[in-house]
């Protein structure tokens, strides 16, 4: 199934991610005004991607630390409470390191935080202090095959430093499409533990700008772990608002399920996250007041509080 997807995904870049030039027979006027709207339409096409990515980079965002292009160390402490699960603190270390002569296409990647592709905006206090896995540091090899504006197939190969270690290996692939205005982004990614097995996650954004100071996101994710017959989705909608002076505020709405048979909502949550690049260009602060209904709790609503510190190298 998955050969047929990607099939379908390939050749139907023509219709909706790439733009096809105009043949030599067509009317000049004709050519002038496709010219026109490519260009218009490319322009646009970049505007939102740079909009999606300074978002991404500026919460120091997974998905940036999988498609950005420049070396950088990023070190982090969050403290985090919620009325349920109680509270927790936590350092968080990412490295990504281009190897010389290789076209920044082989690099070395450090991370201590195993969030799969996760996307600005959806931390939470509740998740923080539940998810917390202090000192299980993952080190890979990173490759990437193909890095462009619509695509990127990079492939990962490396340890978790558990006990006993766990090598592990991953392939993730990216497309963008451009449609009406919104900016589509699909990933697939299918890796291997030692521990758990083999997995894959998919994710699907829907991303639009809405005007000089919001931008929209909404965001699907699935993942499926084969031994262990794991199935979780997660669904959030974001919307940014740039506030000026380096600070961001993001209010957010999501929903995370068990998909196993009968599949269950276990959460719901909302959280404002306001983020603040406060020295320099290297040092920022993140606030994330939330309250979570699980069901576990029966659903009842707990609040929680979230804050983190991080400071970027690069």
């Amino acid at each position: 199934m998955k050969v047929f997807f990607w099939f379908f995904i390939i050749i139907s870049g023509a219709a909706l991610g790439e733009e096809s030039e105009p043949s030599f027979g067509e009317p000049r006027l004709e050519r002038n005004a496709l010219r026109i709207v490519n260009d218009v339409h490319a322009t646009v096409s970049n505007n939102l991607i740079s909009v999606s990515n300074y978002i991404d980079n500026f919460f120091a965002a997974k998905r940036m630390e999988e498609e950005g292009s420049k070396s950088k160390v990023v070190l982090s402490y969050l403290t985090a409470h919620d009325d349920f699960r109680g509270s927790t603190n936590e350092y968080i270390l990412k490295v990504r390191l281009h190897f010389p002569k290789t076209e920044e296409r082989l690099r070395l990647v450090v991370d201590s935080n195993e969030e799969e592709d996760s996307v600005a905006g959806t931390d939470t206090p509740n998740q923080a202090v539940t998810e917390n896995r202090v000192g299980e540091l993952m080190a890979a090899l990173q490759y990437i095959f193909v890095r462009s504006k619509i695509w990127q197939v990079s492939a990962n190969s490396g340890l978790r430093f558990s006990v006993p270690l766990d090598p592990f290996a991953k392939l993730r692939i990216r497309r963008l499409f451009f449609v009406d205005g919104l900016t589509l982004r699909l990933t697939e990614s299918v890796f291997w533990f030692n521990s758990d097995g083999w997995g894959e996650t998919t994710s699907f954004d829907v991303e639009r700008k809405l005007n000089q100071k919001y931008f929209f996101r909404s965001s699907s994710r699935v993942t499926a772990i084969r031994d262990t017959h794991e199935r979780s989705f997660t669904q959030s909608f974001s919307v940014f608002q740039d506030v000026g002076d380096k600070k961001i505020m993001v209010y957010t709405l999501g929903t995370n399920a068990d998909l196993k048979l009968p599949a269950v909502v276990t959460q719901y949550y909302i959280n404002l996250h306001f983020r603040h690049n406060f020295y320099k260009k290297w040092a920022f602060y993140e606030l994330i007041p939330g309250i979570t209904m699980e069901r576990e709790n029966s659903f009842n609503a707990s609040p929680g509080f979230l804050v983190r510190f991080d400071v970027v190298f690069g």
